[in-house]
């Protein structure tokens, strides 16, 4: 045991001051104090038990189950003050005992020491009737080390436990506080609960059914572990002091009211849903979800399912470690003014009500899904300036109002980048845009003019879709490799990608109804290019610097008359027509192309045999080499001569002309029967 401790300090300086002033002056030392200043219990095993001092009582607490037999006191005292008995020589510190306190001038004073027990079971806990709560109460119980189980599967018999409030001595349950069906009173009231490993109404699996409406108030419990509370009857969760918990998930749709004030952080999952997987019932009572000082979610953050409810507090969140969901109809405002992480994905989908969307400081997420397809949304502000880097998608499909909308710090998306039904909006901005994984879609973006994606060193996918009035879209030599124009069916402008020089993919025309003419200037190299079906009627195909390309692809294009490549050298897979209406000699103006791999020259097989008008293969006869020729549906086509000098490398197997007004076999082409008066 220790020695008593002296405070000297005093004592000492003032020695050392009167020896510097005057050796020969005796300091006279009046000691009077005769108080215990601090006072503690270490037991055998280690666990120190701090006394507190009130007044001349001595009170150490600790739990029913410890013994404090053997346990050493360690203790202060005035100083030069001696204290009686000895604590050295006590040993049973479980019975009380007093001590006198005798100064250095022999005045004393008195303290009794006390053990005050704090009622703890060891055990878990099984209250199934309102007897066992009284005794249980009775019993001052502080602490349950197990769990504390309420009620049981069945449904309320005889003496059901009603009332929780009488346990008013409990401030801790080291596992679970568990209620189940059996539970018929208004309030789960644990009125000092501080802590718990958990509390548990049915699971994330299963609901637990209770008879009537409750309510589950823990004023004040601090921390927790696990809250799950999955009861259709639940109409509150009140825990206003609540600090941290592990995971969170309320499931009821008879939830009106949420304090969860001083909630800060959840390290876990975070869950405010109404159903489950096989069923879509809302709720349509809570209309406000406050949690004004929660700062992070480690798991997902998911609130769904909530009909009526407007408000949606989250001004002090930073960061939510996975995925982020919120889907609610009523929601006008969404902002988020502190968040700038999202672990995974972000989805808010069904926002039919939402007006803005704000999210100033977020600047990394996993994906971004906005979505809405109501005709009344009117989503008129969309804030990301600061976000950089959106690992998978990042999605705008809303309907939205807002003439502008900037995503002037991205950098890199890792998927597929859509833009749609965005029927105001003029002005797209994403500058400093470097990297998009999958494909940039943009559909019904009605009167965007321009669009800058100079930065971006490559694209795999570009889709316009009903983009009116786009004209110009900016990019560097190399950036495209599949695009996609479509015209929606209405007038639509053909955009000019200025700086593009290759499509080394696919670029694909269609739906372009009321447009004919179509012109790329500045492509040299396209992997292959696609045209399904434009206004019928005479038009013109225009590629003024290409100058290779694997395939061309023109489905139904009755309209065409006029195609230009004049600096084409080679088709090197296949040039495949069909329906070649307005086609006459000179129709093809390619003067520099000299090899195509498989000629498929389609007329009308079908339906208007006798309106073709192509009479000869003229346009065909500087080019050197074809592997395959296909040509069939011709009505009025008889000369083949456009085809002598490429006609040396095709095999018989490779000639195939049907259905024309002149049919030459292999051999005639082979005797030099061109048309059908040789």
């Amino acid at each position: 045991m220790k020695n008593i401790i002296f405070r000297l300090m005093l004592s000492l300086g003032v020695l050392a001051f009167a020896v510097g002033c005057d050796d020969d002056q005796e300091q006279i030392f009046e000691g009077v104090d005769n108080r215990i200043g601090a006072f503690s219990l270490t037991t055998p095993a280690g666990e120190v038990y701090h006394a507190a001092i009130v007044g001349e009582q001595i009170i150490v607490t600790v739990p029913v189950n410890v013994s404090l037999t053997g346990a050493e006191a360690e203790y202060e005292i005035s100083e030069r003050a001696e204290l009686y008995p000895d604590p050295k020589s006590v040993t049973d510190w479980d019975s009380e005992h007093r001590f006198r306190v005798l100064s250095y001038n022999q005045s004393s004073r008195d303290y009794t020491y006390t053990v005050n027990r704090e009622a703890v079971d060891s055990r878990s806990v099984v209250l199934l009737t309102q007897a066992d709560v009284t005794a249980l109460a009775q019993n001052g119980v502080s602490e349950i080390e197990g769990d504390l189980i309420i009620g049981n599967y069945a449904a309320p018999g005889v003496d059901p436990v009603t009332d929780l409030s009488v346990l008013d001595k409990l401030t801790k349950v080291s596992r679970h506080v568990i209620v189940n069906r059996s539970f018929a009173g208004e309030k789960i009231l644990l009125p000092a609960l501080r802590s718990a490993g958990g509390v548990v109404m049915g699971s994330l699996l299963g609901a637990v059914a209770l008879e009537k409406p409750v309510s589950v108030e823990m004023p004040a419990l601090e921390s927790l572990g696990e809250l799950s509370v999955n009861c259709p009857m639940v109409e509150q969760v009140l825990m206003p002091e609540l600090a941290a918990v592990s995971s969170l998930f309320v499931n009821s749709a008879a939830l009106r009211g949420v304090n969860l004030e001083k909630l800060t952080a959840c390290t876990g999952n975070l869950c405010f849903n109404c159903g489950n997987n096989t069923t879509s019932t809302a709720n349509k009572l809570l209309e406000n979800l406050t949690l004004p000082l929660l700062e992070e979610v480690g798991g997902s953050f998911i609130v769904t399912n909530h009909s009526a409810l407007s408000t949606l507090n989250l001004d002090a969140l930073k960061s939510v470690g996975e995925r982020f969901e919120v889907s609610l109809s009523a929601l006008r405002y969404f902002r988020l003014p502190l968040l700038e992480t999202i672990g995974s994905d972000f989805s808010c989908k069904s926002m039919f009500s939402l007006v803005i969307l704000s999210f100033p400081k977020l600047v990394h997420c996993g994906s971004l899904n906005v979505e809405s397809t109501a005709r009344n949304t009117d989503l008129a502000q969309i804030e990301l300036k600061e976000l950089m880097r959106v690992d998978g998608d990042l999605i705008f499909n809303c309907k939205s109002t807002t003439p502008k909308l900037e995503l002037s710090k991205l950098e890199h998306v890792g998927g597929d980048l859509k833009v749609q039904n965005f029927p105001e909006l003029t002005e797209l901005s994403m500058p400093c845009l470097k990297e998009c994984g999958k494909s940039l879609y943009l559909y019904g973006l009605g009167l965007l003019k321009e669009l800058d994606l100079s930065q971006l060193a490559s694209l795999p996918s570009l889709q316009l879709v009903a983009c009116y009035v786009l004209e110009r879209v900016k990019v560097q030599p190399t950036t495209l490799h599949d695009v996609e124009l479509n015209g929606g069916s209405r007038e639509c402008a053909i955009p000019v990608f200025e700086g593009a020089e290759s499509i080394d993919g696919t670029l694909k025309v269609s739906n372009y109804t009321h447009t004919n003419n179509f012109e790329f200037a500045g492509l040299k190299q396209i992997g292959s290019y696609v045209h399904i079906r434009s206004l019928r009627g005479e038009g013109r195909l225009s590629f003024p610097d290409l100058e290779s390309v694997e395939t061309i692809d023109l489905r139904n294009v009755e309209w065409l008359s006029h195609l230009s490549a004049p600096k084409l050298v080679e088709v090197s897979q296949t040039f495949n027509l069909n329906n070649g209406l307005y086609l006459r000699t000179g129709a093809f103006e390619w003067p520099r192309l000299r090899r195509i791999g498989t000629l498929k020259f389609m007329g009308n097989m079908y339906g208007g045999y006798n309106d073709m008008k192509l009479e000869s293969l003229a346009d065909f006869a500087l080019v050197e080499q074809i592997t395959r020729v296909e040509i069939r549906g011709w009505s009025c086509l008889t000369d083949f001569s456009g085809l002598k000098k490429s006609f040396a490398g095709i095999t018989p197997e490779n000639w195939v002309i049907e259905k024309c007004a002149y049919v030459p076999s292999y051999d005639d082409m082979k005797a030099g029967r061109y048309t059908p008066n040789v």
